[in-house]
Parts: structure tokens; C-alpha cells; sequence
């Protein structure tokens, strides 16, 4: 049905121009990070607001793009509706969570002091062990729901583009390292090797809680 839905809508586009994404952006993580690269400031703001539409590595790349300011604003509504649709938390857990939304500040997501993400993390690791690894994993490493447990939004170009380069063209390797023992993957479906060949990352989305920690280790499906 997929490959159905890819050739009726390819009959309506240029062919060759979907071709040609393809073969230019041979990984599909760079092609989405190309998309939101070339959005407006103002589209920015547009697709941060329904963010939790799309899948983890859009959401991530959507945030890349972003402002400081924009960045930290998603999280902390993030949170804010966290506790909004939880009512029964207890006072003490509402307390710690409010802590540490405190310290989502547009320095965390741009340049933050090793004291500043210390506080974050220790925070952070408070409020997972009060409410539970599934949780913390939605409320703070994959900013909304796992991938494959919701209807996800993709922009059609990127998503052709994508089911065309794995039909037709052999997929790069993304080299930069995208996970870390402690957390994981940001797909459920795969693990985190540190004998992937990546290359360490220690830039912003980066890897553990708010993406604020080195990302060592390389995801493999299935592993």
C-alpha cells in the first residue's frame, strides 16, 4: 500500500526532482535536517507548535533549527501540559517537576555551563525515579510520544524522498553518534552499541534528558 500511495503521488510531481533529493541527500536523517533548516522563522514557531505531531528525529530537528528562546519554550509548555493532564500528582512531585522546569532556560539549550546541566540532570533523574521510565522518556528525552504509538505527520516531499531513496538508492551512514547508554534510542525499536564506528557528538539535540549530554554510541535496529 505504501509503494501504491508513493507511485500514484510520483504520477503527479516531477519524478526527476524526487530522484535528484534522493541521490543529493543520501541519508534520511540529513534530508529531514535539510527541511528544516530551509524553514522560515515564522514556520518555525508554526511547526513547534504542533510538534509532538511529527516523528522523534523531526521534532529533534525542528528544535535544531530553532532559537534558544524557541527551544526552550517547547519544552517548557511540554512539561506545563505534562502536569496539566496528570492532575493527580502528588504535591511533592509537582514540586520537583516545577524545579526543574524552572531550569529549562534558553542557556540550557544553547551554550550551558557544566553547572547548569548538573543541576538540570540531577533534577531530572529525580523526577524519573519518582515517575517511572516510561514517563520520563516522554516527559523528558523524547519531547511526546515514542514513534509507531500515534498517527505521525510527515511533509510529503521528505517522506517521497525518503521512501525513493530506499527503493532506489543505497543509504548512507549517519556517522555522527546519536545515543547513549543511559537512555537509549530515540526509536524504541533499536539499541545503543558503542562499537557502531560513530563519531562522537557533543553538540545540541544531543542525547539523555533534554538532549544536553555527549552522544557516544551509534543505534542499530534490531541489535
Amino acid at each position: 500500500m505504501v509503494f501504491l500511495t508513493c507511485l500514484i503521488v510520483l504520477l503527479t510531481i516531477p519524478t526527476e526532482l524526487v530522484l535528484l533529493r534522493a541521490l543529493a541527500e543520501p541519508d534520511q536523517h540529513q534530508a529531514i535536517r535539510g527541511w528544516a533548516a530551509s524553514l522560515s522563522s515564522a514556520q518555525l514557531q508554526s511547526e513547534a507548535r504542533r510538534i509532538q505531531s511529527y516523528p522523534v528525529v523531526y521534532r529533534r530537528e525542528i528544535l535544531r533549527a530553532a532559537s534558544p528562546d524557541l527551544r526552550a519554550s517547547v519544552w517548557r509548555a511540554h512539561v506545563d501540559r505534562y502536569l496539566a493532564e496528570r492532575p493527580g500528582l502528588d504535591v511533592n512531585t509537582v514540586a520537583i517537576i516545577d524545579a526543574l522546569r524552572a531550569t529549562l532556560t534558553p542557556e540550557l539549550f544553547d551554550t550551558p555551563t557544566d553547572a547548569e546541566k548538573a543541576a538540570t540532570n540531577t533534577l531530572a533523574h529525580q523526577v524519573a525515579d519518582i515517575i517511572g521510565p516510561d514517563d520520563a522518556r516522554f516527559l523528558m528525552f523524547t519531547l511526546g510520544p515514542d514513534d509507531g504509538t500515534f498517527a505521525s505527520y510527515e511533509p510529503l516531499a521528505v517522506y517521497l524522498t525518503n521512501k525513493v531513496r530506499g527503493m532506489f538508492v543505497v543509504v548512507g551512514q549517519t556517522f555522527d553518534c546519536d545515543c547513549s547508554f543511559d537512555n537509549g534510542c530515540f526509536t524504541i525499536s533499536a539499541s545503543c552499541s558503542y562499537s557502531s564506528g560513530c563519531t562522537p557528538f557533543f553538540g545540541w539535540p544531543g542525547c539523555g534528558y533534554f538532549w544536553n549530554e555527549p552522544c557516544y554510541g551509534g543505534c542499530l535496529a534490531g541489535w
